[in-house]
């Protein structure tokens, strides 16, 4: 993207949507990744921490 500046050497505001912003939609399959994510760290963690306390 090519900004051009307006007469008073000021760069042109340029607008775009929300979904061109993100680059693409937004799914909800998105917060279960997170969770299924943070879930298996947590438990990998506490396996850890048991098996070396231990």
């Amino acid at each position: 993207m090519v900004h051009h500046p307006d007469q008073y050497g000021q760069p042109e505001k340029v607008v775009v949507s929300e979904t061109e912003a993100k680059q693409g939609v937004e799914t909800h399959h998105m917060r279960y990744v997170l969770a299924f994510g943070v879930i298996g760290v947590m438990i990998a963690l506490f396996g850890s921490y048991f098996y070396y306390a231990a």
